[in-house]
């Protein structure tokens, strides 16, 4: 076999290999967190937190995955394209919230190969056929640009929020909006991961280039993902009894209808290179 053939069939192999194993994994976590509670040693609203992820997990973002890798297989659509990637980035997020967040328990490997083999296939997925599908298009420029200033400032008032939390613990003496270890998680998380692929995301498409066509709608749509589980872990604190309502419900669900909107422009925004603005 000539090494171009190799070079350029390896990655399609790993990614049909890969996408079906990741979705597999993150039904197992689902079903396994969510028929067995027991398997949680975290107690309170940690674990009310975890029931929360494995229904959005399970019921929402791997059905998703599936659909959206199934139909790129047919078409080779980008649009479908960028499903697939957000939903690998949900996935590679959520494991590392499970992986260091949760005290430990029987799933622990679980954790940490769904967070290796999530990562190790949105590289590849990113870097071959997948992200090749995105490449080859771009955003439509009025869509793109409106859209994308409004990611780009999600991104930056998520970092800065939490910049500014810390700012008042270590300087001013203010109290966290949790404990401390849960609040290092979190941030950590969302400065290293998700503020900077808003804010990348959003910046990139302000240039309507194959590269705001590849990063900008998986931003979204896998911050769309997030604000689904913390809106959904609000609502379940509050059921419970753990928080006042209308608890955290007025920030997030504002956010998510905003993200939602802007995820859905980048998406429709989608043209490929070889078809005309509609």
């Amino acid at each position: 076999m000539e090494g171009g053939k190799m070079t350029h069939d390896t990655p399609t192999f790993w990614v049909r290999l890969g996408i079906p194993l990741v979705a597999v994994a993150m039904g197992v976590q689902g079903l396994w967190g969510l028929l067995v509670p027991s398997l949680y040693n975290d107690g309170g609203w940690i674990a009310v937190a975890w029931f929360g992820n494995d229904l959005i997990t399970l019921l929402f973002v791997m059905p998703l995955l599936l659909a959206g890798f199934l139909r790129w297989q047919k078409t080779r659509s980008a649009k479908a394209a960028a499903f697939v990637l957000a939903a690998l980035c949900f996935a590679f997020y959520n494991g590392l919230f499970y992986l260091l967040g949760a005290v430990l328990n029987a799933a622990f490997p679980l954790y940490a190969a769904i967070v290796l083999l999530a990562g190790s296939i949105l590289c590849v997925a990113l870097l071959g056929p997948i992200g090749d599908s995105l490449r080859h298009a771009r955003l439509s420029p009025v869509a793109g640009r409106i859209s994308g200033a409004g990611l780009a400032l999600i991104g930056l008032c998520l970092g800065a929020v939490w910049l500014a939390f810390w700012f008042g613990d270590t300087f001013l003496g203010a109290e966290l909006p949790t404990d401390e270890p849960v609040f290092r998680l979190v941030a950590a998380l969302d400065l290293t991961i998700i503020a900077p692929l808003l804010t990348t995301g959003g910046l990139l498409a302000l240039t309507t280039s194959s590269i705001g066509a590849l990063i900008a709608p998986m931003a979204a749509l896998f911050g769309v993902f997030y604000l689904c589980v913390l809106t959904l872990n609000s609502a379940l604190l509050i059921r419970a009894g753990l928080a006042v309502s209308p608890g955290e419900l007025p920030i997030w669900l504002p956010i998510l209808a905003a993200l939602s909107v802007i995820a859905a422009l980048l998406w429709r925004a989608i043209i490929p290179l070889t078809e005309s603005p509609s």
